[in-house]
């Protein structure tokens, strides 16, 4: 029996999957937590992580946010400055 063109895996596709099952498994996301040998340390070391990237990008959101604010302020001051200027002359 030759088997079917479509039957044959791409080209890395049983990799991946193999990657993310083993991934998967390290997380101990296929055990579930009643079974003695559920790592929950993995998951509540998972969960740690996903707050801590949370945070980082809610930081990283804020820090932009200021940065754009601190730029628009400039620019006022700019106009400010200019208007000041245009009306010492006059």
């Amino acid at each position: 029996m030759t088997p079917k063109q479509e039957d044959i895996p791409k080209h890395g596709e049983r990799s991946v999957k193999q990657a993310l099952r083993r991934t998967i498994s390290w997380l101990g996301l296929m055990e579930t937590p009643d079974t003695p040998n559920a790592p929950v340390h993995r998951r509540v070391r998972l969960s740690m992580y996903l707050v801590l990237f949370m945070v980082g990008l809610v930081s990283a959101w804020g820090a932009w946010q200021i940065e754009k604010s601190e730029a628009v302020r400039l620019a006022d001051a700019e106009v400010i400055r200019f208007a000041e200027i245009g009306r010492a002359h006059v």
